[in-house]
């Protein structure tokens, strides 16, 4: 007689005495088993109660014949399930992965409408979309079999970043292209449907392109200060508009963003200041510098004509189009002075290394400062710089105190024989004992030494 077999995936319910297997309907008296599969292997056992007792009828066997396979089947139907739901979220990415996905020709218009991306000011965005349509007009040539964004790999970003080399970029430049397009493969990252950033360095585990060393680069490329007679040859080469900025940059110390867009509201004649943001700083502490204004700076600033907002609007305008353009017209003022420009070449990117540029005109306001009598601390205050040398307690030059220093700046001749910028002549020299105020003003110290200097004014 066979084994009786109950349904399919309750395992096979049977009796056994003196070492022999018997029906589930067998008339003989003797403990029930079962025999069931377990992870595809099959096991046997002795059905008992809770009380370990083995079971002699068959509704007591049934119920304990449940109770083990019962879960088993659980589990195997919500595995059952699972293989469904995989295999149907499969067949669903399919259909997606078979659908045209975000080109490489719509990636700028998408990125500026994408709601995850990062509050830019236009020149940010100007250089992502310069970025984007670079890397386009390079692929369209290189692979153009490759149109989505989810086509680039890493084998195309690579040699993209070999083609960048191969540019003679800057260190600076090199980077900025590779985090622009970074940037834009995060944003629209969901909406390409991309599986990486092919763009992307992941410094903690040296993954992706690894971007260049910018400290190295600001050593090799520091702008030396031009002397007082470069100053004056580079001025007379300049015209117009450019003429107004050389100035402006060297009498204030600025860097050329901020020198381009100098507003008028920025200008107090009565206090012979201007009160400015540097945009360097606008964002991270939107601290103010206050100026006192040379008077070669005076008489330019007043020779023009008040339109509008800005003091030089057609090179604000030129500047947020295109900056290098106007970098590139400064270095020709400067070639046109005759000036060294150019350094040796350096030997790792085969670029030229420019010696003086309109960052020079910064260095020089430094020493035209110091020799019209501005305190080292209050040039730090103006430029932005630190020196190790000099312990920094001079953190509040206030606009009281700045428009006093002003008052007493002397009146240079702005031209004649010896040109333009001239150390300015010192007629009515500070007295000796404001000299050693200003000498020992500290944080603590200087709002009484402003009242003193004031009062005396």
């Amino acid at each position: 007689m066979t084994a009786t077999r109950t349904k399919k995936g309750l395992g096979r319910l049977y009796k056994r005495s003196n070492g022999k297997e018997l029906p589930a309907g067998s008339k003989v008296k003797a403990p029930y088993y079962l025999e069931y599969k377990i992870n595809g292997k099959r096991k046997k056992v002795c059905l008992t109660d809770e009380h370990g007792n083995k079971l002699y009828t068959k509704e007591e066997a049934v119920e304990a014949q449940m109770r083990i396979v019962a879960p088993l089947q659980a589990e195997n139907a919500e595995r059952q399930l699972e293989a469904m739901l995989q295999a149907a979220k499969g067949e669903t990415a399919r259909i997606i992965d078979a659908k045209p996905a975000l080109r490489i020709a719509d990636a700028w218009t998408e990125y500026k409408k994408a709601h995850n991306r990062p509050k830019s000011g236009e020149r940010t965005l100007h250089r992502y979309e310069a970025c984007i349509s670079a890397f386009h007009d390079w692929i369209k040539e290189s692979y153009p079999d490759v149109k989505e964004l989810r086509e680039v790999g890493t084998e195309h970003a690579e040699a993209y970043a070999d083609h960048l080399e191969s540019k003679k970029l800057s260190p600076s430049s090199f980077n900025i292209y590779l985090n622009s397009l970074a940037m834009v493969w995060a944003v629209l990252e969901k909406k390409a449907r991309t599986t990486q950033n092919p763009f992307a360095w992941d410094k903690k585990s040296r993954t992706g392109i690894q971007r260049k060393n910018i400290k190295a680069e600001a050593t090799i490329r520091k702008k030396r200060a031009l002397t007082l007679e470069e100053v004056n040859k580079v001025i007379e080469k300049a015209e117009g508009d450019y003429r107004t900025l050389l100035i402006i940059l060297v009498c204030t110390g600025q860097r050329l963003v901020d020198g381009v867009k100098l507003q008028w509201k920025e200008i107090d004649y009565e206090k012979n200041i201007i009160t400015l943001t540097p945009a360097k700083t606008a964002k991270r502490t939107g601290k103010q510098v206050y100026i006192p204004i040379l008077p070669q700076l005076r008489e330019e600033l007043q020779s023009i004509m008040h339109n509008g907002r800005y003091v030089l609007p057609e090179l604000v305008e030129a500047y947020d189009r295109d900056r290098s353009a106007i970098t590139k017209r400064i270095r020709k003022i400067f070639d046109a002075a005759k000036l060294n420009a150019h350094k040796e070449t350096d030997i790792k990117t085969g670029q030229a290394i420019v010696e003086t540029g309109a960052h020079s005109l910064r260095h020089s306001f430094v020493t035209i400062a110091r020799l019209a009598g501005f305190p080292d601390a209050l040039i730090m205050k103006i430029t932005g710089h630190t020196s190790e040398q000099m312990i920094d307690h001079y953190t509040a030059f206030d606009e009281k105190l700045v428009a006093s220093l002003a008052a007493n700046i002397p009146h240079a001749l702005p031209n004649g024989n010896k040109g333009f910028i001239q150390a300015p002549e010192n007629k009515e020299p500070l007295p000796k004992w404001a000299l050693e105020k200003l000498k020992s003003m500290t944080a603590k110290s200087w709002e009484e030494i402003r009242d003193e200097l004031t009062a005396q004014g």
